[in-house]
This record gives C-alpha cells, structure tokens and sequence, in this order.
C-alpha cells in the first residue's frame, strides 16, 4: 500500500504505511529508503535527513543506504570526501555493479586527487560504467560520467 501510495503522491498515508511495515520489518532497509522518499516528497528535508542517517547507523552493510547517504553528504555544504571516500568504497565492495555508487566514488577520487592510481582507477570505472549503462540510467550518467571523464583526464595532463 505504501508504494501505491508514494506513487499517487500520497505521501502521509505512505508514511503511515512504512511506519507500520517497519515496526514488523525493520531490517528491510528498502522500507527506509521509501519512507526517506516519501518525506522528500513533502518537502520535509529535515525529517528525510534523520530517517537516512538512522538507516545509515541501522545498515551499514546495504551499498544502497550507503551510497544514498554519501549523495546526501556531498548534498551539504560542507563535504568531507575522506570520509565520503571510506563510504563510498565500502558500498562499491558490497556491490561493484551499482551506478550511482560507481559515479560517486570516481568523482570522490577525482576531487580528493591524492594518487595518480586513484585518478586512474576513477577513468576506468567511468569508462566500464559509460559501457554498461541501461537505458534509464543513460539521460543522467551518461552526462556525468563524460564530464568527469574530461575532468579526470585534465588532471593526469596537469
């Protein structure tokens, strides 16, 4: 129901949903992620923000909760790429095949720019993910992993 519900827009009555489904399943870190969602959804951030970093602490061993609090870290203005770093490549250990993981780590690699290794780890995983991408993933990554591509290789010139 909750699902039906984020997908009318109905955002509280999911809420409802999820709070109900995660008192009886609360290891199903998909059920946070929605409820996370659903709260963006409402434009009620600040509540997002908790229900994330609750996830984070509660699973830290689901690439997706990973990789979707290290894309809120980099949201902030203040970033800490160290610590996006150490995030980002315990989420793609879990799982190598996850885009958004994947795109978020090279540019992490990319701006930390501490090893040419890391800047050439960065290339070849834009250059696999470019080749692997699906077609819903194509309009947004195919855009970013170019640009990060150009950035990447400016840097091993310079």
């Amino acid at each position: 129901m909750a699902i039906i519900e984020h997908g009318y827009k109905n955002y509280s009555n999911a809420i409802s949903y999820l709070q109900e489904a995660i008192d009886i399943q609360p290891d199903d870190s998909d059920l946070w992620l929605l409820l996370k969602q659903c709260y963006i959804g409402m434009g009620e951030i600040e509540k997002a923000e908790m229900i994330l970093m609750q996830a984070y602490q509660h699973f830290p061993n689901s690439y997706r909760i990973l990789t979707d609090y290290a894309s809120f870290l980099y949201s902030k203005d203040e970033q800490d790429l160290w610590f996006l770093e150490e995030i980002l490549i315990k989420s793609f250990k879990l799982n190598s095949d996850y885009i958004p993981t994947r795109a978020l780590l090279a540019s992490t690699l990319i701006f930390l720019n501490k090893r040419e290794e890391d800047i050439d780890f960065a290339i070849r995983l834009l250059e696999k993910t470019l080749k692997v991408l699906s077609e819903e993933d194509k309009a947004f990554y195919t855009k970013h992993c170019l640009n990060l591509l150009e950035i990447a290789h400016n840097l091993k010139k310079s």
